[in-house]
């Protein structure tokens, strides 16, 4: 199969054909020029089709990291010989991954910052979000992994996140702890479909969730499904593009009208 075969064979949209090719393009330059390379940040389900794309066509020499252990969005990198992948984790400035700290002024220590009002500042601007890894909240600040390519821009340009204004800075290498930022409901479904379950952790109508699955918006467990009457289980992660990410914590048996109990998070 030729490498426009395999693209078209992975990609989901003509974006994702674009962002595919872009990527083989990179993997072959590290491989003629035994020099590091790497691509934008992505989400699960991308990820696990470039995984398999580029085993499928024999490359190697790459690892998926977010600039840290355990980062949830993550670039593909291609390394070498001398540069190996133990080495680009120590350094991830070699993949053109840069931290940056968003700090709250002494007047707003205690505001209340969420992963959308970060991530809605940063659309604001015009960033693209393959260029935005992980967002991590903490007491006063924010860490931001981003690509290289728009440090300087954010640097200059991100006064604000939601009404309160910050200052910006490189860190390097930050001692990153991750405080999930999520709320846990219960709620009663009508059944373990995958529709009927979307609808109830994102609010919407089932009809709504039914179109978002078909359009291919709705992923479980990074991987995207287009059946709307897939079962899902308990410790399923769902996604849904544009609208956030649960997780199905526990299935509590039936309520006394036969509905499904669960018990969710909901990543805020």
């Amino acid at each position: 199969m030729d490498k426009n075969s395999v693209i078209r064979h992975y990609a989901e949209t003509n974006e994702e054909r674009d962002t595919l090719s872009h990527i083989l393009d990179l993997a072959e330059r590290s491989r003629l020029r035994d020099i590091v390379e790497s691509g934008n940040f992505m989400s699960d389900a991308l990820r696990m089709r470039t995984d398999e794309m580029l085993s499928r066509l024999g490359y190697e020499a790459y690892f998926f990291f977010g600039g840290y252990e355990g980062a949830e969005r993550t670039c593909p990198v291609f390394y070498t010989e001398y540069c190996t992948s133990d080495i680009i984790k120590e350094s991830p400035d070699l993949a053109e991954i840069v931290f940056l700290k968003a700090s709250l002024d002494r007047f707003n220590k205690g505001a209340e910052l969420s992963h959308r009002d970060v991530l809605g500042s940063l659309m604001g601007l015009g960033i693209e979000r393959d260029a935005v890894g992980d967002i991590i909240i903490d007491d006063g600040f924010v860490i931001i992994a981003v690509r290289e390519s728009i440090s300087a821009f954010i640097l200059d340009s991100l006064l604000k996140i939601s009404r309160y204004p910050v200052s910006v800075s490189v860190v390097e290498k930050p001692d990153i702890k991750r405080k999930d930022d999520f709320e846990e409901s219960f709620d009663t479904v009508a059944s373990l479909r995958l529709d009927a379950v979307a609808s109830s952790l994102f609010s919407t109508s089932r009809s709504s969730s039914a179109d978002a699955i078909e359009m291919g918006l709705v992923a479980v467990n990074g991987a995207t499904i287009k059946k709307t009457d897939s079962a899902v289980s308990e410790g399923d992660k769902i996604s849904w593009r544009g609208n956030g990410r649960a997780q199905i914590e526990k299935i509590d048996g039936l309520s006394k009208k036969g509905r499904v109990r669960i018990l969710y998070k909901r990543w805020k």
